[in-house]
């Protein structure tokens, strides 16, 4: 499990070339531990103090520490290699990342820009910018 940098100085990217967290194209927030019973691992990732928000996306899960801009620095270096351990305890165990009712609920992924018979001219260019040049860069970006 590596990490990478988001634009957020609070928020770390944790990925693997070898994980897949989620459907392609689905991601779930989690704002604050409330949100948790969703996902056994969101539930251990907020069971490490400093935590504060979750990201879970196909490629990814993004961290969010506690503290903002006065947040010490140093925290990470705590806070990372307990997630990267969880991350990798769900990769090599037999639970789901997501609960199966919660997975049943998800929507398709980019459900809301695919094409519908009855859709304008005007909608059809928009959405297929959101598909090929929105999302993307968005994705990008982490949270």
């Amino acid at each position: 499990v590596e990490t990478s940098e988001t634009p957020n100085p609070d928020s770390l990217r944790f990925f693997s070339m070898q994980l897949s967290f989620l459907e392609n194209g689905q991601s779930m927030d989690f704002p604050n531990n409330s949100h948790a019973y969703k996902s056994a691992l969101a539930d251990v990732l907020f069971g490490i103090e400093g935590v504060s928000a979750l990201f879970f996306a196909d490629e990814y899960i993004t961290v969010t520490r506690e503290g903002g801009e006065g947040a010490d620095p140093e925290s990470w270096s705590t806070i990372t290699p307990l997630v990267k351990e969880a991350i990798v305890a769900f990769a090599n165990g037999s639970e789901s990342i997501i609960t199966d009712e919660v997975k049943a609920s998800m929507p398709k992924a980019d459900w809301d820009t695919e094409p519908s018979n009855d859709d304008p001219e005007v909608v059809l260019a928009i959405n297929e910018l959101l598909a090929t040049r929105i999302r993307p860069i968005d994705k990008q970006d982490g949270v």
